[in-house]
């Protein structure tokens, strides 16, 4: 990849069996202290609609942000599972002020986004 990008690339599994929202915020702060990574997850359980402020207070650059398997969100076994799920769908709109965003998810399963009403209105 062009300027080493390939060296800059971060991947993280948002599994429906771990904790997705400190996984993202893994994701969204790299080289970061587990107390900030920590906070900033949650921080979007408890106000997704800062996730695009809090990204850009400590990242300069825009980034792309690729979700495969969306469809794990949805067969979590939380009692919190729709909260995780409608925080993620809000952030996830949030940072596309600025950012990219890719989600894969299965075709048989798209219809699921209709229970997240905030990217449900993205695609």
């Amino acid at each position: 990849m062009p300027g080493g990008a390939a060296a800059a690339m971060r991947f993280r599994a948002l599994t429906g069996d771990t904790a997705p929202v400190v996984t993202l915020a893994t994701a969204l702060l790299p080289n970061s202290e587990d107390d900030q990574i920590a906070a900033l997850a949650a921080t979007l359980l408890k106000t997704p609609t800062r996730a695009d402020e809090l990204v850009r207070s400590v990242r300069e650059k825009p980034f792309i942000l690729i979700v495969d398997q969306f469809e794990e969100l949805f067969s979590m076994q939380r009692s919190d599972a729709d909260k995780v799920a409608e925080a993620l769908a809000q952030a996830f709109v949030e940072l596309l002020a600025h950012n990219r965003l890719v989600i894969g998810i299965r075709e048989d399963q798209r219809r699921q986004l209709e229970k997240l009403g905030a990217l449900e209105r993205q695609y």
